[in-house]
């Protein structure tokens, strides 16, 4: 743990590291160990630095974590996707810090609007950063708080209308199955709601086994749900069915749907 590295009564700052680059702004112990603590198990770098003020603030480097993930593979989803994310993260709390009022999952979620609005809606692409940032909230990565993931809940919430109607089913589904666990049921729910009846009747014909944007893999927890609610015949499921028969085909998605986050290897 890097605090046993310093004197009893001194402040631990923290800042993150990855690939060479480091964050701007410290992190001070109280937010990192209330927001995201395991950031303290990572790797530190070896400069580690003292202020007059006694103030020590250690590098900590995220690169290994990073590169761990399956994404990092290719070659349009690059390192500097995560060190964007780092770095719209230590705003976020570095804003909790000299407002202690205001919450972090909050003020995350409005950065990911104005990252939407920014975009002109290109769901795919903020797709790409809600994924690193699910990665990184990842018990074992950082570990982030529940303020935290409530903050990501919050985006699809807020947009679950818009994301129905006119992001891909792919990518809607996606950001569903990224979001926090104990959300994901109620954020189901309120995205099936609103997709198109065409929409709603594929993934109950399939049961929700689609395969999904960044890796064209099928969810592991979309299934489940979707067996647990119309998996019993003449329910639900049979009826949508019935009405759906003639005007739903069969859907195949294509390289796009299907996403460029293919693994090299």
């Amino acid at each position: 743990m890097a605090l046993r590295l310093f004197p009893r009564g001194r402040t631990a700052y923290y800042n993150i590291c990855i690939d060479g680059y480091r964050i701007p702004g410290s992190l001070d112990y109280a937010t990192v160990i209330h927001h995201i603590p395991h950031l303290r198990d990572c790797p530190r770098r070896p400069a580690t630095s003292q202020s007059a003020l006694g103030r020590l603030t250690v590098d900590i480097d995220l690169t290994a974590a990073v590169r761990r993930c399956r994404l990092v593979d290719s070659l349009y989803f690059p390192l500097s996707r995560f060190r964007e994310c780092l770095d719209i993260l230590v705003r976020v709390l570095r804003d909790h810090q000299r407002h202690p009022l205001h919450d972090p999952g909050s003020t995350l979620c409005e950065k990911l609007d104005q990252m939407l609005l920014h975009s002109r809606y290109d769901w795919a692409r903020v797709l790409e950063y809600f994924a690193c940032f699910a990665y990184l909230f990842d018990d074992a990565v950082l570990k982030a708080s529940v303020s935290l993931h409530r903050g990501m809940s919050s985006f699809i919430a807020r947009n679950r209308r818009e994301m129905a109607l006119h992001a891909p089913l792919t990518v809607s589904l996606q950001f569903v199955d990224l979001c926090f666990h104990e959300d994901f049921n109620t954020l189901m729910t309120a995205l099936f709601e609103q997709l198109r009846s065409s929409d709603r009747a594929y993934l109950v014909r399939y049961l929700g086994v689609i395969p999904l944007f960044l890796d064209g893999m099928p969810s592991v927890q979309i299934p489940g749900y979707f067996l647990e609610r119309y998996g019993a015949r003449g329910g639900v499921r049979d009826r949508i069915k019935i009405r759906a028969r003639r005007r739903v085909r069969r859907r195949h998605p294509g390289l796009l749907e299907r996403g460029l986050f293919i693994n090299s290897h």
